[in-house]
């Protein structure tokens, strides 16, 4: 998904608003409620995204489902969205929140790609090390990708570290394919 200025100031300020109330999870969770909402019944979807619905059709749709479940701050958010005819950034919105309310509670996300599933000694090793190198709690997902061979790759935000054997040869061809072919002599 392409990075949104606009949907990451509106995290930011729902964010804000949900860190003076103490209710940074509670607003994830109406968040993901509702996103996934439109997600999972395409005819809600339609009318909440589809731009030829109404704005008053929207608000009632906001006031009637959604409501009840969310917070007053996080209902008006979304009415304000909606009159400013910005509710297609909802999902970026969200995913936006998700990473600065991680940031606020100091949550690490870390993809762990191995060639084999890890165990769970494995993972714990894992998430201790990381955490003391991060100084953050760490959440480990672990994903199999049979073609790197061995070894490992962290994907830890926007930062990757290749330790995979593949990786390691790929480097070794590379340098190999550099060197000039000289000196070779043949013997029987």
């Amino acid at each position: 998904m392409l990075k949104n200025p606009a949907a990451k100031e509106y995290a930011r300020a729902l964010l804000e608003l949900a860190t003076d109330g103490n209710q940074v999870d509670a607003v994830e969770e109406q968040l993901a409620a509702i996103v996934n909402a439109c997600h999972d019944d395409a005819g809600l979807g339609k009318i909440f995204y589809h731009p030829m619905t109404s704005v008053e059709a929207k608000r009632n749709v906001v006031l009637q489902l959604f409501k009840p479940i969310l917070a007053d701050f996080v209902g008006k958010f979304l009415l304000l969205l909606i009159d400013k005819r910005r509710e297609n950034l909802l999902p970026a919105i969200y995913a936006e929140y998700q990473v600065l309310a991680d940031k606020v509670r100091n949550v690490c996300k870390v993809e762990v790609t191995t060639a084999l599933p890890l165990d769970e000694r494995q993972k714990q090793s894992f998430t201790a090390k990381l955490g003391a190198l991060t100084g953050s709690k760490i959440e480990l997902v672990n994903t199999v990708d049979r073609k790197i061979i061995g070894g490992a790759v962290l994907q830890i935000g926007d930062r990757r570290v290749d330790g995979s054997v593949l990786s390691h040869l790929d480097q070794l061809k590379a340098v190999l394919l550099k060197k000039e072919a000289t000196g070779i002599e043949v013997t029987s």
